[in-house]
């Protein structure tokens, strides 16, 4: 049994974060999306798992079937959770992440001020980080729920331990 189980359904990213090492690994030149049933295929391993975590080096919303993907994993019976840099969350994209059953959304930030996150994370603006959130909770507001919870997952580097004290 595994505590969580990290999927990523995606390479593809608009950011240009300067801790990725998407570039490094030639991730950035090849970027693709885990088809369906690849992912169906993963099923006998989610469900051994207590969670399934969609993200890995590219933005996991930019995956055109990421709700789907989602929902499938809920289906089988997973806790399905996801990190994203925010930057793409408009209201439906908010309401449909509220409706496919994911119970926790980590928003991704590399500082505690805009220019801070914003130097990490070129093409991610801490504006839009912070806008995701709170488009996700008036999509819960709107449908009565209280789920997904959202977090801020803070990238604690050492160029920005400054912030964090």
């Amino acid at each position: 049994m595994f505590g969580v189980i990290q999927v990523e359904v995606t390479t593809h990213c608009h950011a240009r974060c300067r801790y990725c090492p998407r570039a490094a690994t030639g991730l950035a030149d090849a970027p693709r999306h885990m088809d369906m049933a690849t992912f169906a295929a993963l099923r006998p391993i989610l469900l051994e798992s207590d969670r399934i975590h969609l993200q890995g080096w590219g933005e996991p919303l930019l995956h055109p079937h990421f709700l789907d993907l989602a929902q499938l994993a809920v289906r089988m019976g997973c806790k399905v959770s996801t990190t994203t840099s925010g930057t793409r969350m408009p209201p439906e994209l908010a309401a449909g992440i509220v409706d496919s059953g994911i119970d926790v959304v980590a928003i991704s930030l590399a500082g505690t001020t805009p220019g801070g996150h914003d130097r990490a994370r070129p093409g991610a603006p801490f504006g839009m980080a912070l806008a995701a959130a709170e488009a996700i909770r008036r999509a819960r507001e709107r449908r009565g729920m209280s789920h997904p919870q959202v977090h801020l997952a803070y990238m604690l580097l050492a160029g920005n331990a400054a912030e964090a004290a």
